[in-house]
């Protein structure tokens, strides 16, 4: 175990734990957090790894009741979600979209939050408040701390997409428009998987979403396998993504990643017990080059939507979420967007 002090700064409540071998070089990003951790709905604590091993964390008055045993925990939640995030960013390397930077585990009374400040070296967060507001705060939060530590260090943050800071700037953040006179639409790639039926609402209801512009793929999965999809992907506005990978190359990409995902939903779940929450309710794996969105259905099911920009992250998940809500009214009493018109799993073809 780390040697670690705590200390708890004159005229503040913020309680800090630090590794006795985190000297000055980290002072900066202490004093960064400070300013963050507690503020009125966002991040209740934040901690700093560096190669696995912690630095230093800062615990909001909000956690002043923990003990020491659960302080402890916090860091060992952090180390198991960066192993978690390590599997992941193995299984996303033949999509070609660049590392993970970023993972949000959503559940229904807080969430979770691992963000790459740069290679090697990362934040942990949580919030104990799973309100949207509180959760997108928190991103935002998180955001801001990786964005000034690279600076200091004359790198650029890795996290463009997570977050507003920069939306009004001009820089990096004009907002990505394809040109549709120059480059023709094309009606969405569609497939399903033999014996498992979506309903036509429901599909009708996805392909609507999609554009060329943000949301580039949706899938409806059930056991971790696919079971229907459909995707922009071979629309001629974003040839320039499909330079290394074809179409056909990322979809059975995505497939692999949510069985992956699939297989650690319950280690996800416990992970968020520290929070309160008994269910994940999003998870969200944020790449260089765009993010996909897994959303939970049920039990069973999933929900998938993937954008392949980084800077159109933001609007790909509010994309996809109203996807889901729309998607609740179709379903019936179980509110599933699959329902039980998905049937039992069959041993048919794989989605193409």
């Amino acid at each position: 175990m780390t040697d670690t002090t705590e200390t708890e700064p004159a005229g503040s409540a913020t309680r800090i734990r630090r590794a006795d071998h985190a000297g000055v070089a980290f002072d900066a990003d202490i004093a960064d957090c400070r300013r963050i951790v507690g503020e009125r709905g966002g991040l209740h604590y934040v901690a700093h790894f560096t190669s696995g091993i912690f630095d230093f964390a800062l615990e909001s008055p909000g956690l002043r009741a923990a003990s020491r045993d659960m302080t402890e925990s916090f860091e060992r939640l952090g180390r198991h979600l960066s192993l978690i995030v390590a599997q992941a960013d193995t299984v996303c390397e033949p999509l070609d979209s660049g590392p993970l930077i970023r993972v949000v585990v959503q559940g229904g009374s807080g969430a979770l939050f691992h963000l790459v400040k740069v290679t090697g070296q990362s934040f942990f967060g949580l919030t104990l408040d799973g309100a949207p507001g509180t959760v997108d705060r928190a991103d935002e939060q998180l955001g801001q701390l990786g964005e000034s530590a690279a600076h200091r260090v004359g790198a650029t943050s890795l996290n463009w997409g997570a977050f507003h800071a920069r939306e009004d700037s001009g820089e990096l953040w004009r907002t990505y428009q394809t040109d549709p006179s120059a480059r023709p639409g094309c009606e969405p790639h569609t497939a399903g998987r033999a014996g498992l039926e979506v309903p036509g609402p429901v599909a009708l209801e996805c392909c609507r979403a999609l554009h060329a512009d943000d949301l580039h793929y949706i899938g409806i999965y059930r056991d971790g396998q696919l079971a229907w999809h459909t995707d922009m992907f071979e629309d001629p506005a974003l040839a320039s993504f499909f330079q290394r990978v074809t179409p056909a190359v990322r979809r059975r990409g995505y497939a692999r990643l949510i069985e992956h995902v699939h297989g650690q939903h319950r280690r996800l779940t416990q992970l968020l017990d520290v929070t309160g929450s008994d269910r994940l309710v999003q998870l969200v794996l944020d790449v260089a080059r765009g993010a996909i969105f897994v959303l939970p259905l049920n039990d069973d099911d999933y929900l998938v939507g993937v954008t392949l920009i980084q800077s159109q992250v933001k609007q790909a998940d509010r994309m996809i979420t109203s996807v889901r809500e729309q998607l609740r009214p179709l379903a019936g009493a179980e509110g599933t967007a699959a329902s039980a018109d998905l049937g039992a799993q069959s041993g048919g073809d794989p989605v193409g």
